[in-house]
């Protein structure tokens, strides 16, 4: 496993995660894709760091709903 550090943002943006339905998880997975796409695109590697972080905040989420279900 990935060594992780969490900051207060990264902690507003888990709980923000957590008050969506599955829905708009999937939703938001699908514009964070595209936006990873354009970052891989434009080079700019501070925001496919932070991106690629939000990604894996929303695959947890959704694996553990999934588990729950």
């Amino acid at each position: 496993m990935r060594n992780f550090s969490s900051s207060l943002e990264d902690e507003k943006y888990f709980c923000m995660l957590n008050r969506l339905n599955a829905t708009d998880l999937i939703k938001l997975e699908k514009k964070k894709q595209v936006e990873l796409g354009l970052a891989d695109a434009q080079m700019d590697f501070i925001l496919r760091k932070d991106v690629e972080k939000q990604l894996m905040f929303i695959d947890a989420i959704l694996e553990v709903r999934a588990v729950q279900n």
